[in-house]
């Protein structure tokens, strides 16, 4: 951000898309969750927590993304959004035919397509944080 503000702000665009996309607070919530999980970023996981708190998402939802599968907590439309973001974070493997048809079902075109760009967006803040190092905490536990 110091060293390129330029570059910071390119991704900043697609961030406030995302915001004006008018996608479910609770779906952002529940792929930014996972994302940075996968991903490991300490920096983003705290701060969709926080906003989880702050909208009144019940902490064991929050705390049961990472097990969605298995959790009874979840709709259908959210464990079709949950399955697009880790084969997306995963990319490796691709989107299979099946998950991306699923979500498209539930979600409609266009829906779905923002939500690609915010599964895009969380993932490039998670890299960018791990890549350059930004925790949350600066001390470690004793």
């Amino acid at each position: 951000m110091q060293i390129h503000p330029k570059a910071y702000e390119a991704i900043t665009v697609l961030q406030n898309y995302i915001q004006e996309a008018g996608i479910d607070p609770v779906y952002k919530l529940l792929i930014g969750i996972r994302v940075s999980e996968i991903n490991g970023c300490t920096l983003c996981l705290e701060q969709y927590l926080k906003e989880a708190d702050r909208i009144g998402m019940i902490r064991s939802r929050a705390m049961a993304v990472s097990s969605w599968r298995q959790s009874p907590l979840f709709t259908a439309d959210e464990k079709a959004i949950l399955a697009l973001a880790e084969e997306m974070t995963y990319i490796y493997n691709g989107v299979s035919e099946e998950t991306y048809k699923t979500a498209e079902l539930m979600l409609g075109e266009i829906k779905l397509a923002e939500i690609m760009l915010a599964v895009v967006t969380v993932n490039g803040w998670n890299r960018l944080a791990v890549s350059t190092r930004q925790l949350v905490y600066k001390t470690k536990l004793q």
